[in-house]
C-alpha cells in the first residue's frame, strides 16, 4: 500500500509547482475540443468490428474506472448546477439539446483532464491513480463551485435557457378518449 502512496508523493514533487498549470491545459483544451464543431479528438469511441476486437490493457481499464468513477461522483455533487448550465451552454453553442458526450463541462472533461495532468512518463499507473485518489476530494468540492460561478457568469451576461415548464414535474400519460355516452332511449307512444 505504501509503494503507489511513496509514488504519487515523488510524481507530485517532479510536477513541482506545475499541476494547476497543466490542469488548466488539459481541461481547456478538452472544453475546446468539445466546443468546436468536427469530431472530438478526445474520444475514445470508435466502430468497431469483429476483426479488430483485441483485450484491453489492465493500466487502461483501472483508468477508465477511476475516472469512470470520479465522473459519477462529480454528477452527483453538481446535480442542479451541472443541469443548468449545460442548458445554458446548448443555448449560447446554438443547440436544442446537448448531450453529455457534446457537453465541453461535462464532469468527465474535468475527471480525464486531472489524470491527464498528472501523467509523467517516470510514473507508474499506480502512483497516478493514488495521486488522483488524493486530489479527488478537492475536485467534488471546486467543480459544484465552478458550475455555479459559471452559471452566475452567464446569467450576468443575459444567457437565460427556456427551460421546460413540465422540467422535475410528474409526467402523467395521455388520456385515452372516452366513447361518448349512448343516447337516452326515445319514449315509446305506447306508453304514454
Amino acid at each position: 500500500k505504501w509503494k503507489p502512496l511513496k509514488g504519487a508523493i515523488a510524481l507530485l514533487q517532479s510536477i513541482g509547482g506545475g499541476p494547476a498549470t497543466r490542469l488548466e491545459t488539459r481541461v481547456r483544451g478538452r472544453f475546446d475540443a468539445k466546443r468546436s464543431a468536427g469530431p472530438d479528438p478526445f474520444a475514445r469511441t470508435a466502430a468497431y468490428s469483429i476483426a479488430s476486437l483485441s483485450l484491453v490493457a489492465d493500466e487502461e481499464v483501472q483508468e477508465e474506472i477511476a475516472v469512470g468513477n470520479a465522473t459519477r461522483r462529480l454528477k452527483e455533487a453538481a446535480g442542479e448546477a451541472l443541469f443548468l448550465l449545460t442548458e445554458r451552454l446548448a443555448t449560447v453553442m446554438g443547440v436544442e439539446n446537448l448531450t453529455d458526450d457534446a457537453n465541453p463541462a461535462y464532469p468527465r472533461v474535468f475527471a480525464r483532464a486531472l489524470l491527464d495532468a498528472l501523467d509523467d512518463a517516470d510514473a507508474g499507473l499506480a502512483a497516478r491513480l493514488a495521486a488522483y485518489g488524493a486530489f479527488s476530494p478537492a475536485l467534488l468540492n471546486a467543480l459544484p463551485a465552478t458550475y455555479e460561478a459559471a452559471n452566475a457568469l452567464l446569467v450576468s451576461r443575459g444567457v437565460m435557457p427556456t427551460l421546460r415548464r413540465t422540467y422535475g414535474a410528474p409526467q402523467q400519460a395521455p388520456m385515452r378518449p372516452q366513447a361518448a355516452p349512448a343516447p337516452a332511449p326515445a319514449p315509446s307512444p305506447a306508453a304514454g
